[in-house]
């Protein structure tokens, strides 16, 4: 019969399971467990068999270690939860089930049976909705308020030229001051705009070498004398599948900042390659291609770090907190992932990795 017991448990509730799962002895040490379960934790857990929930759930994954720790102590209220886990240096947010399974005429030996599943997409769809349907109201309040506030301004200037004299001169500073005001406002709009199409791929296969030339050309031209540009672009890039808007507007948005960062003397350094990255959709390897602007400005504090890809957050006089949260949400929209390193008064490096199109595919 503990043949039988076990012998279902392994069919049923791992061969067969579409979720992550684990099986403890009542002492707490892995007794089973299926391949998701590996792919997910990352973790060669054939090599972990027989150690502690203690010993595994460890380096990041400790919400997990304290969820056991209080079920076997009989002290936890609820065996469901979503937790926060870092594994390998990706957050994840992990729906976890737990719970006490009794062999049949033995109900004094038990086995903790732990279900997990990755629910990060879902929850980064659900809050990506929320802030476009948001972006898609103010973008919409403020459109046509800023047309008739530019009219207008137009209109003054044009009757305070008739005037001529100092009194015109007088006030043009302030005609020009509104001018200036309403096309800030503009690009917060239009950042607006740009967020709000997130939602909206039209993937076809890409060179980001090729669209990454094209993006430089437009800011080479007004580029301050001190300010040196470096481009180490592969030409023989493999392509990835992206939306051509969306991947254009996330390197407009990265090397503004750059060139924000730099001022009127430094440079900044864009280089694509292909590199091979684990996956987390396929929790395996696979080639990916990197796109990495580096610049020698003023750097962010190691304290905004996190904050500065959530959107509306910025650091930044007359910014919109819009930039790096574009670039954060579509890239991952595109199966990629953003990680951007800094230190104050050296610079900031922003690193970008998306899948590269496989010759099946």
């Amino acid at each position: 019969k503990e043949e039988l017991w076990e012998g279902l448990i392994g069919k049923f509730l791992l061969e067969d399971s579409k979720l992550a799962a684990l099986v403890f002895s009542e002492k707490g040490h892995l007794l089973k467990f299926n391949k998701k379960a590996s792919d997910l934790l990352r973790l060669n857990l054939e090599a972990e068999l027989g150690k502690s929930y203690e010993q595994i759930f460890g380096e990041g994954r400790e919400p997990l270690r304290e969820m056991c720790r209080a079920l076997f102590a009989g002290n936890f209220k609820n065996n469901s939860a979503i937790l926060n886990v870092n594994i390998a240096g990706e957050e994840l947010q992990v729906k976890a089930d737990m719970e006490f399974i009794y062999q049949p005429e033995k109900e004094s030996r038990r086995i903790l049976l732990v279900l997990l599943q990755d629910v990060s997409p879902l929850s980064r769809a659900e809050k990506l909705e929320a802030w476009v349907g948001m972006a898609q109201r103010i973008a919409h309040d403020i459109k046509t308020p800023l047309s008739t506030v530019s009219l207008t301004a137009q209109r003054l200037g044009m009757e305070l030229e008739t005037l001529g004299g100092k009194k015109s001169a007088h006030f043009e500073s302030y005609t020009q001051q509104i001018r200036e005001e309403v096309e800030r406002i503009r690009k917060i709009t239009n950042n607006f705009l740009k967020f709000a199409r997130l939602g909206q791929l039209n993937p076809v296969p890409l060179n980001l070498s090729k669209l990454a030339k094209e993006v430089i050309f437009d800011f080479e031209q007004g580029l301050p004398p001190a300010v040196k540009l470096v481009e180490k672009l592969d030409e023989n890039l493999p392509l990835v599948l992206a939306d051509e808007e969306q991947m254009r507007v996330v390197i407009e948005n990265v090397l503004e900042n750059a060139f924000e960062a730099v001022g009127s003397r430094g440079q900044v350094t864009i280089l694509t390659e292909s590199v091979e990255k684990w996956d987390p959709a396929t929790h395996g390897p696979r080639q990916f291609v990197s796109l990495e602007i580096a610049d020698t400005g003023v750097g962010i504090p190691e304290e905004l770090l996190d904050s500065i890809r959530k959107p509306f957050f910025t650091h930044k006089k007359g910014g919109t907190g819009l930039g790096l949260a574009i670039v954060q949400e579509s890239v991952k929209a595109h199966g990629g992932k953003v990680e951007i390193q800094s230190e104050e008064n050296v610079g900031t490096r922003v690193i970008i990795w998306l899948p590269a199109l496989e010759s099946e595919e």
